[in-house]
């Protein structure tokens, strides 16, 4: 039997009650050359069984006795025969045309390493207000550049709706295990080392946001490991770049944005002032001068680490305005 043209894998732990759904949103698509690897993530459900009540010979079954998403998913990797690797979680929903869709751009731009989709977010809207801006944000990033340039302010791809050349996999290696969402790193070694990306302009997943979602529970998750690892790519960036990293402007002020530049200056980067929208003579911030937003000086780069949506749109707004470059002169963060 010939290799499928795509392998799906959908690493699974007690997701039973959602399992169906996933699985045949997949078996239901109208891109029919494809496998479906379940890797079995130490369930204790009756997710097995679910599987195995399915007679469609696309579905493999792999049992993965180390327990956890990393290893999961990179012995899928290991297994997968498909010329492209989509990835789908165990409680969402692929609409029909994904995969086509996905396979079809790939084919058409083979400049393009990896494509992603937008998304539709279903769950409690009260309960989860910052979970569905991040969703309009993600799915505003389009184009490589978009992609590119908002890297370090979050994760600019939603892992269930991702699909790229398993040659990229075997030239820059699958998931790393380490105290980091494994996605979001995998997106930014990637990105640096070349790889383009795209987003499909089309709703293709319907992303189910639960309680029991491993971005809520894993400590890997949470806003320090991100930093973390945004940081030390940043860095790595910022050396490639440039012969010598310029000295850093930071804008924003408090206690979250001190904490982001500690994260800078523990990774060697030279942090010497703080940039803010009130004017005042000699204000210092932690000993470092506060620089008024309209005497902001040429030969420094700027990181804004403004979390607040309305004002991180207005800085970016203002510093395009007056002649600054995005990707040279400064970098939006969060």
């Amino acid at each position: 039997m010939a290799d499928p043209e795509i392998s799906v894998l959908m690493p699974f732990r007690n997701a039973a009650p959602t399992l169906r759904r996933a699985m045949e949103s997949i078996l239901a698509q109208s891109y029919r050359d494809f496998e479906l690897i379940m890797i079995n993530d130490c369930s204790g459900d009756d997710g097995e069984k679910i599987i195995k009540d399915y007679k469609d010979k696309r579905i493999r079954l792999i049992n993965f006795s180390s327990c956890g998403l990393v290893g999961a998913l990179n012995t899928g990797l290991k297994s997968a025969r498909g010329k492209y690797i989509a990835r789908m979680d165990a409680d969402d929903f692929s609409h029909p045309d994904r995969l086509k869709k996905q396979y079809n751009f790939l084919e058409n731009h083979p400049e393009t390493g990896l494509v992603s989709t937008c998304v539709t977010c279903i769950g409690d809207f009260s309960a989860s207000e910052g979970f569905y801006h991040y969703i309009g944000w993600n799915n505003r990033l389009r184009s490589h550049r978009e992609i590119f340039l908002n890297r370090f302010v979050e994760s600019p791809v939603i892992h269930p709706t991702m699909m790229i050349r398993s040659s990229m996999v075997k030239k820059y290696g699958g998931y790393r295990e380490g105290p980091f969402p494994e996605d979001y790193e995998f997106w930014l070694r990637l990105l640096h080392q070349g790889v383009r990306f795209y987003k499909l302009d089309d709703i293709l997943v319907d992303w189910y946001d639960s309680p029991d979602r491993l971005s809520r529970t894993e400590d890997r998750y949470n806003p320090d490991a991100f930093y973390s690892i945004k940081t030390y790519y940043l860095r790595k960036w910022l050396c490639k770049k440039y012969k010598k990293i310029p000295p850093i402007l930071i804008w924003g002020i408090g206690r979250s944005v001190l904490k982001k530049s500690k994260w800078l200056m523990d990774h060697g980067m030279k942090v010497v002032g703080y940039i803010d929208v009130i004017n005042g003579r000699n204000r210092k911030f932690h000993e470092k001068p506060v620089i008024y937003y309209m005497d902001i000086p040429r030969d420094h780069l700027i990181l804004s680490f403004v979390s607040d949506r309305s004002g991180r749109l207005l800085i970016h707004e203002y510093l395009l305005t007056h002649s600054f470059v995005e990707g040279k002169d400064f970098y939006m963060m969060a």
